[in-house]
């Protein structure tokens, strides 16, 4: 990911976008969100929790749970009122560490729902606009997992697939 943002850097492609990042404020998403702040995006992560204090000034924050539609409607609709946006980051996500056998079947649900299909209600609410707009990039992150899952993180390999 950071090689990828690079080279946009490299290339310019970043200055003056106008970027959202879900689960922008810690790990993956962080680390993406600094790189297209740097490079002149202007960047809403969408998240849970703000960013660190330390990145306030240079990431705005909307509190997003992709879980709710409602959430991630209320996002899109304020992003639309205020400049549109072409750059979608898809990074919420969390991790599980439980085998088939003696899992949680709760606990799986809910891995999907924020792994997977948080990022499928950011695609519908946002790429309409870009669509019209006729320009925009989604980057779905995905992890190494989709095509290598391990027997604590079937359920985990299996939201990560779906999004490769």
């Amino acid at each position: 990911m950071r090689i990828f943002l690079q080279a946009l850097t490299r290339a310019k492609l970043l200055k003056d976008r106008t970027a959202v990042v879900s689960g922008g404020s810690s790990g993956i998403g962080l680390a993406a969100a600094r790189v297209m702040a740097e490079a002149g995006a202007v960047v809403t992560s969408a998240d849970l929790n703000p960013p660190p204090e330390k990145d306030a000034g240079v990431i705005a924050f909307r509190r997003t749970d992709v879980t709710r539609a409602a959430d991630v409607r209320a996002l899109a609709e304020q992003r639309a009122g205020e400049r549109a946006v072409d750059l979608l980051v898809l990074s919420a996500g969390r991790g599980i560490h439980q085998r088939l056998p003696e899992g949680d079947p709760e606990t799986w649900q809910a891995i999907v729902e924020i792994n997977f299909l948080g990022a499928l209600r950011l695609v519908r609410a946002f790429v309409p606009a870009m669509i019209a707009a006729g320009r925009g990039d989604v980057v779905f992150i995905s992890s190494v997992a989709a095509e290598k899952a391990y027997s604590w993180g079937g359920v985990y390999a299996a939201s990560k697939a779906a999004l490769a």
